[in-house]
């Protein structure tokens, strides 16, 4: 006899028994020790993380464009619309800019404008160190919010083994570190998408459905539309999914009553979130702002790449390595349960239809609603013109919950477990060994410090790949799943570690226009800045960070009318291309101050001295 959940009297329930199936205290026991288990993975990824924030300078140009804007904020008071170099920045919201001002301390700014380097460098490290806590605070607050999600799709031991998967995975280690827009986008994404889990796969519509619209308002107010993208679009897919293999026998006005009130007002709350800041630049200038949103949105304004539409499909296993191997396993197995999903509603034969609904009591409808996380965004996000792998950050936690899943799923299968977890460990092997013997040899350029020699010393990089290679074999001989996530975390974060110490003795690693800004505190540092770059290009946004100040953009043939100015005045030009091309030409009186080679640019910097009499100091 089928059991009830299969009979063919009634609809087809895709709803399983959870795999946690104990009762009682034995399931709040598992439930707080999962949660437990999260918080020790945040703690340790805070931990791990934090002492190597100030390590690299403002080398970015994404993470410069929003620290430069947090300064302004933050010094000038610029904050219900920010500005950048003295003119206002529209093009996204200002959210992330003005988490990053506050995180921002006024005794840092004070501290970077002193003209005394024992003042002012280690002031330039605190901000470093500041702007960043504030992305790493969201990158944890993230992994929390992946614990929720996780635990609604397939139950807290899941929630907390996605928990460590994410924070061990590629692309969330390059963005807890980073002070930019993507790392604040993708932690409302995930909250918002948790909150939506809790209401269409839980019993909480009021909850999920209220929290869900005010983390979808607080995420466009990071970076516009993209979030729709990311939280209502596969819901949408998923909902419609589900009401198509899954028909059910309760009428329609009672389910448009349950659910109507709560949508209401969850979008309203997103509404009230997201629209007061657009309608108060909208007010200024409506047809200039319209037009800017519209190619932002669009992508007309971004440069024209050659990457084929599959590029996030090559992109995607990088962003979660090591887990690669995992998560399209995962794709592929809940690809195929979709499949057989449909098929079961076309099936006429008893015996066939019985036979797929046996193969569908290993799948819960959790799952498919974290692969339409993954496809639906990436599937809009291929029609774009640039593709990115910080893009695909807000898809890693429904990916990590796929992989803890599939973890653990497949540790109940002993030959094809064993190879998996081979070929995992073989591909941390790779990374966690070769990057200490790589950074000790200085293999590549790459691997090499600014004065070209290797990032480590030899003892300290056998030293560094013992370890790694001991660890490794440690978590060979786990064979439980729990082993292979948590020595797998361990790993990873002693990798980021060392890599953050080679990187930041690379020449990559340096601000560009660092060494002219020390140039300029030491001789001009009352001097206004000017960009005389053509068609009102900025000069390197570090400069306008260590400077403390705005650059202002001139056209090159304006500088002669700063000659009646008191102040000493320096103007940046750009020369890009082989040293064979002629140097640019200031007007009269100007003085080459500096020349800075950065790759296949050389920048300029000319003074126009003070007046006789003028104050010299700030």
């Amino acid at each position: 006899m089928l059991p009830r959940q299969l009979s063919f009297e009634e609809p087809l329930e895709l709803v399983q028994p959870d795999s946690d199936s104990e009762l009682g205290d034995g399931r709040r026991s598992i439930a707080r020790k999962s949660i437990a288990a999260s918080i020790g993975v945040t703690v340790g990824v805070f931990l791990a993380i934090a002492p190597l924030l100030s390590r690299v300078e403002f080398c970015r140009t994404l993470e410069n464009l929003n620290v430069a804007t947090a300064i302004e904020a933050r010094r000038d008071g610029h904050w219900l619309i920010p500005t950048l170099d003295g003119k206002p920045r529209t093009k996204k919201p200002p959210l992330t800019a003005w988490l990053t001002a506050a995180a921002i301390r006024q005794s840092t700014l004070h501290d970077m404008a002193s003209r005394y380097p024992a003042i002012r460098e280690p002031a330039d490290d605190r901000l470093a160190g500041e702007v960043r806590l504030a992305a790493l605070l969201a990158a944890c607050a993230m992994l929390a919010a992946t614990y929720v999600l996780g635990s609604q799709i397939d139950g807290p031991r899941t929630g907390a083994c996605a928990t460590a998967v994410l924070a061990s995975s590629l692309v969330f280690l390059q963005h807890a570190q980073l002070a930019t827009t993507d790392i604040q986008l993708a932690l409302w994404v995930t909250i918002a998408n948790a909150m939506v889990a809790s209401a269409v796969l839980g019993e909480h519509r009021w909850r999920g459905c209220l929290g869900g619209g005010i983390a979808i308002g607080i995420a466009c107010t990071c970076k516009g539309p993209v979030a729709l993208v990311q939280t209502v679009l596969p819901l949408a897919c998923f909902l419609v999914w589900r009401t198509w293999v899954k028909p059910t026998s309760q009428p329609a006005s009672s389910r448009v009553a349950r659910w109507a009130i709560p949508i209401i007002c969850g979008s309203l709350l997103a509404l009230a979130v997201v629209l007061p800041w657009p309608l108060t630049v909208l007010r200024r200038s409506p047809d200039q702002q319209w037009r800017t949103w519209l190619n932002e949105v669009t992508g007309n304004d971004a440069p024209a790449r050659s990457e084929p539409w599959f590029q996030y499909l090559l992109l995607f296993p990088i962003a979660l390595f090591p887990w690669s191997l995992f998560v399209l396993v995962e794709l592929w197995a809940i690809l195929g349960h979709i499949g057989r999903t449909m098929a079961c509603r076309w099936m006429t034969n008893a015996a066939a239809r019985t036979h797929a609904a046996m193969a569908l009591t290993a799948r819960k409808p959790g799952h498919a609603f974290a692969m339409f996380l993954i496809l639906a965004s990436i599937c809009v996000m291929s029609a774009y013109k640039d593709k990115k792998l910080r893009y695909l950050l807000p898809v890693a936690a429904p990916a990590a919950v796929l992989v803890a899943g599939s973890i653990r799923r497949l540790a109940g299968e002993g030959h094809r477990w064993r190879l998996m977890r081979r070929l995992h460990w073989t591909a941390v092997a790779v990374i966690a060994v070769g990057l200490p013997v790589a950074g000790g040899f200085g293999i590549g350029g790459a691997t090499r410090a600014g004065d070209g020699g290797p990032w480590y010393d030899r003892a300290t990089a056998a030293t560094a790949a013992a370890a790694m290679a001991a660890l490794v074999l440690l978590g060979l001989r786990m064979p439980r799943w729990a082993g292979l996530a948590g020595c797998t975390l361990l790993i990873m974060l002693l990798t980021n570690a060392l890599f953050v110490m080679g990187y930041a003795k690379s020449q990559p690693a340096r601000a560009p226009l660092k060494a002219l800004a020390d140039e300029i505190w030491a001789r001009y540092p009352n001097a206004v800045m000017y960009d005389a770059l053509p068609g009102g290009e900025r000069a390197s946004l570090d400069l306008s960070i260590y400077l403390n100040r705005i650059s202002r953009s001139i056209d090159p043939v304006r500088l002669p009318s700063l000659a009646s100015r008191v102040e000493p005045q320096i103007a940046v030009m750009l020369r890009r291309g082989p040293t064979s091309q002629p140097v640019p030409v200031a007007p009269p009186g100007w003085q080459l101050l500096m020349q800075v080679r950065r790759g296949a640019e050389d920048w300029f910097a000319f003074v126009l001295p003070p007046r006789a009499g003028a104050p010299d100091s700030r």
